[in-house]
């Protein structure tokens, strides 16, 4: 905009420019620490499934994707959701700020899971796709808090053990349940997407916010 379009701006013009500047500030002060949780969710999960390329012989692109991949993606999806609501509860979240947290992050990954593979879809067809995958979002979540932690150093592939379920759960996708190699670089990728993740910070900086997030925003987008 020129200097002469300021000067013969009216007054109105000018509020509701202030309005809209203090709406978008304030939705990035509110909002962004979770979307930026989101994100980080997605990015862990984007990069642990394109690790595995070699591993399950799959193209990274170019190709349509099988269903063992989506579903290995998928896979990592519910794995970094569910570490990010263990880790709202170390951190101190009260119920409600969980439940809050995971009502805005659960559309947002479904959205992300859908449009990542079935972006050309007619609606109506993802619509049920995203109904689907909201399902197994839960049924993933009930199956991961039997998990007693992290990891275990004197046997990585426990299924007791959040990555080890995780390894079990991806080779099964691909029929190949005995294949402890693979189960390795299943460890590997989620232990490395999950190094680079900063979610301790992340999940700091959503609490902060979190009381002050507006959920009906979310919800309106899931139901429009």
């Amino acid at each position: 905009m020129s200097f002469f379009d300021k000067l013969f701006e009216t007054p109105e013009e000018r509020r509701v420019k202030r309005l809209i500047e203090d709406s978008r500030v304030k939705d990035e002060t509110t909002n962004g620490p979770v979307r930026k949780l989101s994100m980080a969710i997605t990015c862990a999960t984007h990069k642990a499934y394109l690790n595995l390329a070699r591993v399950f012989d799959f193209s990274k692109e170019g190709h349509p994707p099988s269903q063992p991949q989506i579903l290995t993606f998928y896979e990592f999806m519910y794995f970094f959701m569910h570490l990010t609501l263990r880790t709202t509860v170390a951190k101190g979240f009260t119920e409600s700020q969980i439940n809050k947290l995971q009502g805005y992050l659960g559309p947002l990954l479904v959205w992300t899971a859908v449009e990542s593979f079935f972006k050309n879809w007619p609606e109506e067809l993802k619509a049920k796709m995203r109904s689907e995958i909201f399902e197994k979002l839960n049924d993933a979540e009930m199956e991961y808090s039997e998990c007693k932690g992290l990891f275990s150093s004197d046997d990585p592939l426990n299924r007791n053990m959040l990555i080890g379920r995780l390894a079990g759960n991806a080779v099964a996708l691909w029929e190949r349940p005995s294949d402890e190699s693979a189960k390795m670089a299943v460890v590997a990728a989620a232990t490395q997407a999950l190094s680079e993740m900063n979610l301790d910070r992340l999940v700091d900086d959503a609490k902060a916010v979190i009381d002050s997030v507006d959920s009906e925003l979310i919800k309106k987008f899931w139901t429009k």
